[in-house]
């Protein structure tokens, strides 16, 4: 049997993973000279649900969407999920 707060950490460790993803994608896109407009066109995504993304209020934009941002920013998934993964780590430690 698991303790009643082994899911909510579970939960709060899936969330801190997601805001990591959306930081990096911002950053990524700032960092390539960006627009939010231009992001979204090459991504063909709208600019709306590009800016919750970022802005981390999507709860769950879904994978298509998050691989068209990442490959229009030139990030493959897995690396983005890893420097996710070391973001929200270094989170937990500091």
């Amino acid at each position: 049997m698991t303790s009643p707060g082994r899911p909510r950490r579970a939960a709060r460790a899936r969330e801190r993973l997601g805001l990591s993803v959306t930081v990096i994608l911002h950053q990524a896109r700032r960092e390539r000279g960006l627009t939010r407009a231009e992001l979204a066109r090459r991504a063909q995504v709208s600019e709306q649900t590009l800016a919750k993304i970022e802005q981390g209020r999507s709860t769950d934009p879904g994978f298509t969407v998050v691989a068209a941002v990442a490959a229009s920013l030139g990030l493959r998934l897995d690396d983005l999920v890893e420097r996710a993964r070391q973001a929200a780590t270094a989170e937990d430690e500091s």
